[in-house]
């Protein structure tokens, strides 16, 4: 079992926009940071009113070893005021290595909430 450096469970960063329904949506991110430098972030989304959504996260990594991208998509049903889970994605944390993130949530093809993060500001 990993030792974990620390958990932290509280919000990256995080947006409301209203959605098409007038529902708010709410984003936000939690990362755990093991020993190792193994960053793992878990993308959550809260809305007020039942919505059927599209989701997309991706995570671009830059650093000495070279460039990688993720990729996921799907679909999400959040029910009024229930945190949930989307999502998880892991990479390697070296010294100066930049990352982005970037998780969006779509009504059919229009965007109703996004959330974008990257370093060295507000992670690891």
């Amino acid at each position: 079992m990993k030792n974990f450096l620390t958990l932290l469970m509280i919000p990256i960063l995080t947006g409301v926009i209203p959605h098409a329904e007038s529902a708010e949506i709410k984003l936000w991110i939690e990362k755990d940071v093991a020993l190792d430098n193994q960053v793992t972030i878990t993308p959550y989304a809260k809305a007020l009113r039942t919505c059927n959504l599209r989701y997309t996260l991706e995570v671009d990594k830059q650093g000495k070893s070279g460039r990688s991208s993720t990729r996921q998509s799907g679909k999400l049903l959040l029910q009024p005021n229930q945190p949930k889970a989307i999502s998880t994605s892991s990479f390697n944390l070296k010294a100066n290595d930049h990352y982005q993130i970037r998780f969006k949530l779509f009504d059919k093809n229009k965007l109703v909430a996004e959330l974008v993060s990257e370093t060295p500001d507000n992670l690891p």
